[in-house]
């Protein structure tokens, strides 16, 4: 059944900066960690993290935690020792500046280990005083769960615990969550430039000349070119395994990347050390996943992404602008290849009213009506960093049109509907002309910026009760929000590692990831996959 869920819901599941995951218990808060947030990092600097400083702010909360358990005691006078070691380990996971990358889910949550095998903070002190076996099963199992839930669920970690010197809760504190993968933040190497004096050294943008030995990556650079054998091997220290491996010759050549089973990821061309031309995507089957084109490294124009079939049925077909961004109309079709439904970069000029107001960029997405012949438009967008939604359903005769915001449904004359006693109480919420007129109309985009910007008004204390033909109406519209219009494949789910239990029919999938940006997990899923794989590519935090 679809399950609707209210705006918060969603809300978590498309901003990865901030957002906790949407699985996350009540009191736990957003940021670096889940019970401190970024403390540290204001304290210490006197203000809050911005964008592409995730570097910086693992290191301040790393430090800020080590400071406060330093002055901490063991939870038995024989286990001081033990902590001791522990927090020496901690110090030496500082010091290696390393963190994780969480490379699928599209919210800020821990990453026990990364698909690199880089290893979090309570996993390197677990590895390190209980070995790397444990640490590893942990990872199979609860890989995005906080340390309490793995505990939990674990009783080997519950006696780790037990026995580490420290409470449940300070090993909470220093676990951190990752922010997603945000498929526009990669980058690519320029090996053309050389770095300047206020340029940092380790930055991948700028590489000499020379035998190029990095983060697995291995290949000669000559006058600013890749030449010859290029092979990137997994950085995981118990595994050489290839994950992806080409031959160039001044900077051209075809790259091909693997799963860890060996069976190929992506093949394609490079040109002037980056992607350029065809390029092909393939599902662990072999079953071709996803073809298109790259520029300069960047994906541009039509894309096509398929159900994991050998017939190769399509799953979502759409463009991309020159700059990697979701271009123009997107379709998407359930698994016998019908069309599901329509999205679109929707942003109208009433969600600007406000100047002041920092807007990201609306979506809107049409699903095509089924024998019900109900009508589904959702609109989702960002302010100021906040994600609201909008849901239209309307009647396949047109009689009946509601919109839902939230837990609240109102009416296109601005009447608030409460289900009671199996029936429906309307009061009116004075909506203003300019409302009721977008409402009438069927305009959602319109009416959704409206909604924002207008002052909101108290609905009436009093009401009546709508007949119970238009009651029967209501109740079909809300109704059809549980139904399974085709449900999320299970490579979907794979390529989100199971954390999707918000989102099992896919247009809820499509809904809830369209809010900040654009993160459908079988499309930039995809791409974040194999940018982990290629070479010339880092996450620019």
């Amino acid at each position: 059944m679809r399950k609707y869920l209210p705006i918060a819901v969603f809300s978590l599941a498309s901003s990865s900066s901030f957002a906790l995951p949407p699985h996350a218990a009540p009191g736990l808060v957003p940021g670096a960690n889940h019970h401190t947030g970024d403390a540290g990092f204001v304290a210490d600097l006197g203000r809050e993290p911005k964008a592409g400083e995730e570097k910086l702010r693992m290191h301040e909360h790393f430090v800020a935690v080590r400071t406060r358990l330093a002055a901490g005691t063991a939870t038995r006078p024989e286990l001081v020792a033990k902590r001791q070691k522990l927090l020496a380990f901690l110090d030496a996971y500082i010091a290696k500046g390393t963190t994780p990358d969480n490379a699928h889910l599209p919210w800020r949550t821990p990453v026990f280990i990364d698909d690199q095998h880089t290893i979090c903070a309570v996993g390197y002190l677990i590895e390190q005083s209980a070995g790397h076996a444990l640490a590893e099963k942990i990872a199979q199992s609860h890989r995005y769960s906080f340390i309490e839930d793995i505990a939990k669920d674990m009783p080997e970690v519950r006696a780790w615990v037990a026995e580490s010197g420290f409470t449940l809760d300070e090993l909470g504190q220093i676990q951190p969550g990752y922010q997603g993968p945000e498929v526009l933040l990669w980058r690519t190497w320029d090996l053309a430039k050389t770095a300047g004096p206020d340029d940092d050294a380790d930055d991948d943008r700028f590489v000499a000349d020379g035998a190029y030995t990095k983060a697995g990556l291995v290949g000669m650079i000559a006058k600013h070119r890749m030449e010859g054998d290029w092979v990137r091997r997994s950085t995981d220290p118990e595994s050489d395994r290839v994950v992806g491996k080409g031959t160039f010759h001044h900077g051209k050549g075809t790259w091909t990347s693997f799963y860890e089973s060996g069976t190929p990821m992506a093949t394609g061309d490079y040109v002037r050390n980056k992607p350029s031309g065809a390029w092909q995507f393939f599902h662990e089957s072999g079953n071709l996943a996803a073809e298109g084109s790259f520029d300069k490294g960047q994906r541009v124009g039509k894309w096509r992404f398929y159900y994991d079939t050998a017939d190769k049925t399509p799953i979502a077909i759409g463009a991309f602008a020159s700059d990697g961004s979701v271009s123009g109309k997107w379709r998407h079709f359930d698994a016998r290849g019908g069309l599901l439904a329509t999205s679109v970069v929707d942003t109208p000029d009433s969600w600007h009213k406000e100047k002041q107001l920092f807007w990201s960029v609306g979506y809107l997405l049409d699903v095509v009506p089924t024998a019900d012949r109900i009508h589904h438009l959702i609109h989702q967008g960002s302010i100021d960093g906040g994600e609201i939604r909008l849901d239209e359903l309307t009647t396949g005769d047109g009689k009946e049109r509601i919109y839902l915001r939230g837990d609240d449904v109102f009416d296109v004359d601005g009447h608030k509907l409460v289900a009671v006693d199996g029936g429906w109480f309307s009061s009116d919420c004075k909506w203003s002309k300019a409302r009721k007129r977008a409402a009438h109309g069927g305009d959602i985009s319109a009416l959704h910026g409206l909604m924002f910007h207008d002052a909101e008004q108290a609905c009436t204390d009093g009401g009546t009760f709508v007949p119970e033909a238009r009651a029967q109406r209501i109740s079909t519209l809300v109704d059809s929000m549980q139904e399974v219009r085709s449900a999320s494949p299970e490579f979907i789910t794979e390529l989100a590692l199971g954390h999707r239990n918000a989102a099992t029919d896919l247009p809820d999938l499509l809904a809830a990831n369209m809010s900040l940006d654009i993160e459908w997990p079988h499309v930039d899923g995809r791409f974040t996959l194999v940018y982990g794989t290629l070479p010339g590519y880092r996450k620019n935090y």
